[in-house]
């Protein structure tokens, strides 16, 4: 079967290389090109998420007016 395609296909948004190649590997068919268990995987998302820049609340404000959450 075809592999999925990769989270920067499926949206506008601007996705990470380092964190599109962690969903990708947790797609892997095979289980071997998977991570190891929770802690291997938890440590690769640290790692993604230090490369992340920080935000504010004014950040975190804007970025929800911009995206109001729908309900239904």
């Amino acid at each position: 079967t075809e592999a999925p395609a990769p989270p920067s296909q499926r949206t506008d948004q601007q996705i990470p290389a380092r964190l599109e190649a962690l969903v990708m590997r947790c797609l892997e068919k095979s289980a071997e090109d998977r991570f190891a268990d929770v802690h291997e995987l938890d440590a690769e998302l640290a790692v993604c998420v230090a490369e992340l820049p920080s935000w504010g609340q004014d950040e975190a404000a804007s970025w929800w007016q911009e995206r109001p959450a729908t309900v239904g």
